[in-house]
């Protein structure tokens, strides 16, 4: 009778959690905010376009303040590599500008890219690859390196072999030095060759991957998906947003998929793709710029200061906590102490673990330097919660746990 009533009421709670709408979070700003990044830490950082503020948030995404205010143009992409480390990127008189910091916001060191000034570039988009090379794609075309191994640990230069005079709204990398660029078609590079292979034929806003074949892009027309990183691509479904609407995608994995724009509209799919509702209706703001995944969260950001999460701690969780990669928790249900152990795992530890209650709300972050250790769980009230691990190389594992 046990199971069944437990049973019930997993069923009863991944429906609730399917429901849940956005909400608001505070930014204490009015101004559009072009880009949203977390560090595995889960500090949150924000950018907005003109005025140029820089804004960062200690209580994950809860409430955002001002953190540095660079003097030039125009401010569209953020990207940490780290707790500490990150960049942000934008233009300044019809240069690329790049900022660093390497002290998780305390100062910020500037990096002009001289660029010839009929291109009017702008950083758009910064993604760095497992080897640790950055790539900067912009506006009419721009697109810059970043290779500490081969430039240094501060220049960044044009990338000579451009594959368009558009403009590149998004990139993916993977593996070394394999690149994805998304503009007027949807490019393709391997490795260190020079040429660049046109994959799909059409405007194409932006791509995300959920591992290192399978993965989705947006087109001006429709969703797109590969499964053999990036080499060719299958139609899905019609993009349901509005002509002429520069939209971000965020797959969560091969089931669940959000897509949003700038008509105020952001769109989920729970079949991969294939069928689209929309997924907000009273939103006040005028665009959402960036869609992003972080941890158990969906976020967004936007005009007029707006930055909007979605919990989907249990949505599409159900294959993932059953991965083999998963740590063991004992005892479940726990009562006092949940023993969390990595041990059979290959040896990987994690950097961060978390608790996360069933309504998505971060209830504890520990730092973690061995692969066992005890959570004392008997303050905690009952139900059910996340165990949610992230490691160095941004792999995440989740795993549902009942404290009685």
């Amino acid at each position: 009778m046990k199971n069944l009533i437990l049973i019930i009421s997993l069923l009863l709670l991944s429906k609730l959690i399917y429901s849940q709408n956005w909400s608001s979070t505070t930014t204490n700003t009015t101004l559009n905010l072009y880009a949203i990044d977390f560090t595995p830490d889960s500090t949150g950082w924000a950018v907005s376009f003109n005025p140029t503020n820089i804004y960062k948030s200690t209580d994950y995404g809860q409430t955002w303040n001002l953190n540095y205010s660079p003097p030039i143009t125009t401010l569209s992409s953020v990207k940490f590599i780290n707790d500490s480390v990150g960049f942000v990127g934008g233009a300044h008189s019809g240069d690329v500008a790049i900022y660093k910091t390497i002290d998780s916001g305390s100062t910020w060191t500037a990096t002009t890219i001289l660029a010839h000034t009929l291109w009017l570039p702008s950083a758009g988009n910064i993604e760095f690859s497992p080897q640790g090379a950055g790539y900067v794609f912009g506006h009419r075309g721009s697109l810059f390196v970043h290779d500490p191994a081969r430039n240094g640990n501060s220049r960044w230069r044009l990338v000579s072999s451009r594959p368009t005079s558009s403009n590149i709204w998004g990139g993916h990398v993977f593996g070394s030095n394999n690149l994805l660029v998304a503009s007027d078609n949807l490019y393709r590079k391997n490795g260190s060759t020079s040429s660049w292979d046109t994959v799909h034929v059409g405007t194409t806003y932006d791509i995300d991957f959920i591992n290192d074949s399978v993965g989705y892009a947006i087109t001006d027309s429709s969703i797109i998906k590969t499964d053999d990183k990036g080499a060719s691509w299958d139609s899905l479904s019609k993009n349901p947003l509005s002509a002429n609407v520069v939209p971000s995608i965020e797959a969560i994995d091969t089931n669940e998929i959000y897509i949003a724009g700038y008509d105020n509209k952001i769109y989920r799919s729970t079949d991969g793709g294939i069928n689209w509702t929309l997924d907000n209706t009273k939103l006040n703001a005028s665009f959402i710029k960036k869609i992003k995944k972080f941890k158990s969260d969906v976020w967004a950001s936007g005009s007029g200061g707006q930055i909007l999460k979605r919990n989907v701690s249990l949505v599409g969780l159900n294959g993932e906590d059953q991965k083999e990669i998963g740590p063991s928790i004992y005892p479940n249900p726990a009562n006092t102490l949940l023993n969390i152990d990595f041990s059979s795992i290959n040896e990987k530890t994690p950097t961060i673990v978390n608790l996360i209650r069933s309504d998505g709300a971060l209830i504890l972050t520990k730092k973690v330097n061995s692969n066992h250790f005890v959570l004392n769980v008997e303050s905690y009230p009952p139900g059910i919660y996340i165990i949610e691990c992230s490691f160095d190389k941004g792999e995440l594992v989740r795993k549902k746990v009942i404290i009685q």
